[in-house]
């Protein structure tokens, strides 16, 4: 009998020992998942800061150019002058930003961009003549003239070192920064509408002397999701005496 009381007493005890025993295991072996979830989120969000990421970003901004003493052309009354509100760049930048340590990261990247600029008389003729660009004013005597333009497209590469005042942030908080840019002409031409008793357009496609390499300076300010750029060229826009001596620059907005 007592053997047999023995016997239900061990039962009786595991019965009853053996799920508390398996709570406080499950209690600890889930404390040690939670600590190694926590570890792991940790190290997922630090190799997210380090890591670079992708950004596709659309450009806009106002361009115009100075002369050799560094004046605009209207100055000098300039045929070349341009309508400084009217003449614009639109460009398409696919950029990465890898962080480098603390606050400092990297953009590095491209774009297309596209410069638009209108000259201030709509009478202005722009044409690639033997030894250089020729401007001169129409004298075909339309009954009136509309706009003319000059567009160019670049392909640009730059880099540009930031400093995130939080980086931390998922959008990087406050920012600002400075770096260089480099670009290649992929194309240009003039375009003149005018009315001679109807709207006609004059297009003309050529190099016009631009140089097709241009290099630069680039700042950049940003907040969140948007920038304010500046762009200033340290080469000229027409190859050396076959043109004005010009030196484009930029400003607008990133988005």
């Amino acid at each position: 009998m007592k053997r047999i009381e023995k016997i239900l007493l061990v039962i009786i005890l595991t019965v009853f020992i053996w799920p508390v025993t398996a709570l406080a295991q499950d209690a600890d072996s889930d404390d040690i998942e939670q600590e190694n979830e926590e570890r792991d989120d940790e190290e997922r969000e630090r190799s997210k800061r380090n890591r670079s990421k992708n950004m596709v970003n659309f450009e806009f901004g106002l361009t115009n150019y100075l002369t050799a003493d560094g004046k605009f052309p209207d100055a000098t009354n300039e045929i070349y002058t341009l309508k400084p509100f009217n003449s614009v760049s639109v460009g398409l930048t696919a950029l990465n930003e890898t962080r480098i340590l603390g606050p400092l990261h990297l953009q590095w990247g491209g774009n297309v961009t596209t410069y638009v600029v209108k000259f201030q008389d709509p009478r202005a003729r722009m044409i690639k003549g033997v030894d250089g660009v020729e401007f001169s004013f129409d004298s075909n005597g339309y009954q009136s003239y509309k706009k003319s333009k000059l567009k160019t497209t670049y392909l640009n590469a730059m880099i540009i070192p930031m400093i995130h005042t939080d980086p931390r942030s998922s959008d990087g908080g406050f920012r600002f920064g400075a770096g260089v840019y480099g670009g290649y002409r992929i194309g240009s031409r003039t375009k003149v509408v005018f009315n001679d008793g109807r709207n006609q357009k004059d297009k003309n496609r050529s190099d016009f002397y631009i140089n097709n390499l241009k290099y630069g300076v680039r700042a950049q300010i940003g907040w969140k999701s948007t920038d304010l750029f500046f762009t200033y060229d340290m080469s000229t826009l027409y190859q050396e005496n076959r043109g004005p001596e010009l030196t484009p620059f930029g400003f607008g907005i990133i988005f």
